[in-house]
């Protein structure tokens, strides 16, 4: 449904100018403004539901609501569709996204706490978007490609964090699998990450 009504959006759109669609909608004086809210949305993968958007005339349902009806789409047609788009956002949401904790059995010393907390993002890697919606067996194939990838490119080490020992792949809350740096799955797990907490609390000063 949702990727049938963005194709037939685009097509039907494709056959009036874009001036005429803007004035069809409703606008007087037209500017650049409304011409790229325009192409947004049509090249948007939510129709421009999530970019949001307002322009003191449409708020972004009723932008593509009203751009639908002057291309020609039902209306109950592309209320469905922003009911489905809705529903998968808001779920898109809640999710819980799997991501990547790289592991370096880091213990602080004489590292400053800015410095660290500079770095910190570097520990973490988020999964395309998406993924938590793929079978887990998948997503296990996404995280080992990624754990590859990443410890080539970081060949084996990750700066004031030290060498790469292993990768937590979190696919739900406490519920781990400990990947090698090849990507294999050494085990699961059912918990916090071990040494997280640890690695954590150097940032505060303990």
């Amino acid at each position: 449904m949702i990727d049938h009504f963005r194709a037939r959006l685009v097509t039907q759109a494709a056959l009036y100018s874009r001036t005429e669609i803007l004035t069809r909608m409703g606008y007087k004086r037209l500017g650049p403004a409304n011409f790229t809210r325009l192409e947004t949305v049509l090249k948007s993968g939510t129709c421009g539901l999530q970019e949001g958007g307002f322009d003191f005339r449409f708020s972004a349902k009723a932008f593509l609501l009203t751009l639908s009806e002057v291309v020609g789409i039902d209306f109950t047609l592309a209320e469905a569709y922003v009911a489905d788009q809705k529903q998968a956002l808001e779920e898109e949401r809640l999710a819980f996204k799997p991501w990547i904790w790289v592991d370096t059995g880091f213990v602080r010393r004489n590292q400053p706490i800015f410095a660290l907390a500079a770095c910190e993002h570097l520990r973490r890697i988020d999964l395309p978007g998406g993924t938590w919606r793929l079978p887990a067996e998948e997503q296990i194939l996404i995280a080992a490609t990624t754990v590859r990838q990443h410890y080539r490119t970081n060949q084996g080490a990750l700066g004031i964090w030290g060498y790469i020992e292993q990768y937590w792949f979190c696919y739900g809350e406490n519920n781990l699998y400990l990947l090698s740096c090849d990507g294999d799955v050494v085990r699961k797990h059912s918990g916090s990450i071990p040494r997280l907490s640890l690695a954590t609390s150097s940032l505060d000063g303990r």
